[in-house]
């Protein structure tokens, strides 16, 4: 089977057949047990230079491993390939974008940050809105909770995308045990299997889901819920402890808030109205610019710190 998405070519053979069916599956067993990293004709470049993976679609077991009793394990069912960013937005790709660049530290392969919900929101409108990208047929937004959490497991079911030990943690993630205190350059870490890196830590990354209870009943490309005060973000950060670092652990804040922990990466799709992008309209509480909140608890942060 063949699929065309901009401009990009994917051949998915059969060896039905071909081969015997006994040596075909050791061909293909063989193949999948010898590759970890993806293969580069899934790769699609954009005309700013962001690099995006395609995701197959599956199923997977998401907040597996949480505790919270807002984080029920269930089975969610993502029913179509994607593209995610292999590595979160960069200083330089906010700039050929969006000109002027919010970040506490500006190296232009460092993640950009001290951007809102609704700035990633924006950037996502006016990437799609280039000529270039117009042209190609592309449009971007954020990815979904369960599109995040999906791609970071990349079909591992444990604590991290390489195990459970946190003591590997250093390999794949900047964390407070490893950064300095700052952000670093993206890419510098091994990535997951399915070829995507800074999964676990540097910044965290926005979501475009309204935060939710999520509950034990099945189900499928869930977006949450259709309105709320808080906006998801994943994947731990560079001032945060090992755990929160972990695949299914999950923070929430204002959609206004900006802070030097937080980032984004982005989904390419052809969808002409891009999910995430409606309803955004500012809740009556965006003056409370310093509230957070994580696993279903509330706590006030002083936004001087940010």
């Amino acid at each position: 089977m063949s699929v065309q998405l901009h401009g990009l070519r994917l051949i998915r053979g059969s060896l039905d057949g071909v081969l015997p069916l006994g040596l075909a599956s050791a061909l293909l067993i063989s193949l999948a047990v010898g590759c970890n990293k993806p293969r580069d004709d899934k790769e699609v470049v954009n005309s700013v230079g962001m690099k995006f993976r395609e995701i197959p679609a599956g199923r997977f077991r998401m907040s597996k491993g949480s505790l919270s009793r807002d984080e029920q394990p269930h089975v969610v069912s993502i029913t179509d390939d994607y593209f995610i960013g292999t590595t979160e937005v960069t200083n330089s790709q906010w700039n050929k974008v969006m000109g002027a660049n919010p970040s506490k530290w500006k190296a232009p392969d460092g993640p950009v940050e001290s951007v809102s919900w609704l700035d990633a929101v924006e950037f996502c409108k006016e990437l799609s809105n280039l000529p270039e990208e117009i042209s190609a047929g592309r449009g971007y937004r954020l990815p979904t909770e369960a599109e995040w959490e999906y791609a970071c497991r990349a079909q591992k079911d444990s604590c991290y995308h390489f195990g459970n030990k946190t003591n590997l943690l250093d390999a794949y993630g900047w964390f407070d045990g490893n950064s300095g205190e700052e952000s670093h350059a993206v890419g510098k870490k091994q990535p997951n299997q399915f070829g995507l890196l800074d999964m676990h830590g540097n910044v965290w990354e926005w979501c475009s889901d309204w935060y939710g209870a999520l509950t034990q009943e099945s189900r499928e490309n869930p977006q949450g819920p259709d309105l709320g005060r808080y906006r998801v973000y994943r994947g731990g950060g560079w001032n945060n402890i090992a755990w929160s670092s972990r695949t299914h652990f999950r923070y929430r804040a204002l959609p206004s808030l900006k802070s030097p922990h937080i980032g984004f990466r982005v989904v390419l799709t052809n969808e002409k109205r891009l999910p995430g992008m409606n309803e955004i309209k500012a809740p009556k509480t965006l003056e409370v610019e310093g509230e957070y909140s994580f696993d279903g608890g509330d706590f006030p942060l002083d936004p001087k710190e940010f």
